[in-house]
Order: structure tokens, then C-alpha cells, then sequence
């Protein structure tokens, strides 16, 4: 417990220190903005081997892209996790109601609860 209070303490005063300056506040307002701001830039064109494309003159395909922030890559990180789990989840929907007779018992149990 006093560990704990040691550091609450200590990074309380670090944080006083640090930002009890109004043009500390600025900086750490633009570095926010600036984190959450994409940037653009250019990646190369890949086929589904992981080989390099090139166009009739010999040069790298490359395409526009926004790179974005810390924030940014985070989110999309965690979101690649939840759309793979929603993805096999909506797969094995689908091979339940694949099956006909699955299918009748899936819709009469749907229409059961809607219309009780």
C-alpha cells in the first residue's frame, strides 16, 4: 500500500513539475493533436506471394496511403482482433443455417419468440 502511495505521489509531483507551466500544456496539446493526425505516405504493391510489383517501365507499383498516428495503429490493431472474431463467428452462423433442417429451427424459434 505505501509502494502504491509512493508512486501515486511521485508521479503526481513529476506531473506537477511538468505541466504547471502553461506553454508545457501547449506542447502537450499539440503532441496530442499531432499523434492522432495520420500521415501520408506510399507503400509498394504487392502480389499474393509477397513479391514486389512493377509496371511496364520497370519502376515499383506503389499506391497512397495514410499512415496513421500511435493512436491510430492501436485501434486499428485491437479492431483486427474483433473483426477476425466476429468473422468465424458469422462463419458458423452460416454453417448452421446452411443446414435446411437447422434452418427451419433457427427460423420457427426466431418467429416463436417474435410474435410471443
Amino acid at each position: 500500500m505505501d509502494s502504491n502511495l509512493s508512486w501515486t505521489k511521485s508521479f503526481s509531483e513529476a506531473f506537477g513539475k511538468v505541466y504547471s507551466n502553461p506553454e508545457e500544456w501547449e506542447n502537450f496539446a499539440l503532441g496530442f493533436i499531432t499523434a492522432l493526425l495520420p500521415m501520408g505516405g506510399y507503400t509498394t504493391v504487392t502480389n499474393e506471394k509477397g513479391e514486389i510489383q512493377y509496371d511496364e517501365l520497370g519502376r515499383q507499383k506503389t499506391k497512397r496511403t495514410l499512415l496513421g498516428g500511435e493512436f491510430w495503429d492501436n485501434v486499428y490493431t485491437a479492431n483486427k482482433g474483433i473483426n477476425a472474431e466476429a468473422e468465424s463467428q458469422a462463419n458458423a452462423l452460416n454453417q448452421i443455417l446452411d443446414n435446411p433442417d437447422k434452418r427451419n429451427l433457427v427460423y420457427s424459434l426466431v418467429m416463436r419468440d417474435a410474435f410471443s
